[in-house]
């Protein structure tokens, strides 16, 4: 029996590497998945000396970073429960502000309590972290691109070669039947 297809609007063509997922989840990943074979595509075309300084360029940032912390901070109010307390009607936040270092920590949730007056360090702390994410992902992104560049580059010089010479078959007029 042979099988039909037709273009869909969103669904990529049988062959092009793309996969598809149910969900908005699988809508993004398939966007995802088409942009990241482009961009290797584009890549195999780039210059590989831009890459390589593109790549030494995240490389010498990371030396630049300072000392970091992950997580999210938060302001938190709280009730005391006590009935007679300030913070037990309704239009009262509550006690605080108090902030909250949130952090996942293999897959568990970890809160440290920072003091008002270590508010602006963990501020500047989670800055620098923000900041070592965004290089990292140049770095992932740089050396990425030049790996397939450079296999790329490998696959043509491949392509070039003179083929091997096949053997003819003993009925063929290249070869003498004696």
């Amino acid at each position: 029996m042979r099988r039909v297809t037709a273009a869909i609007p969103g669904v990529p063509p049988p062959g092009s590497g793309a996969r598809v997922l149910h969900g908005s989840a699988g809508q993004i990943a398939m966007r995802r998945h088409s942009s990241v074979l482009l961009a290797r595509k584009e890549a195999s075309m780039a210059d590989i000396d831009e890459l390589v300084r593109r790549r030494d360029q995240a490389l010498a940032q990371f030396a630049t970073l300072g000392d970091l912390r992950p997580g999210k901070l938060a302001l938190n109010y709280r009730k005391c429960g006590k009935p007679r307390c300030h913070c037990a009607g309704d239009d009262s936040p509550g006690h605080g502000p108090s902030y909250v270092l949130n952090r996942s920590i293999r897959g568990r949730t970890r809160s440290i309590r920072i003091r008002p007056d270590e508010v602006a360090q963990t501020r500047a702390l989670l800055a620098e972290h923000e900041r070592f994410l965004v290089i990292a992902a140049q770095y992932l992104e740089a050396s990425e691109a030049l790996a397939d560049a450079r296999r790329a580059e490998a696959v043509d010089a491949g392509a070039k070669r003179k083929p091997r010479s096949r053997r003819q078959d003993p009925g063929s007029p290249g070869l003498s039947s004696s």
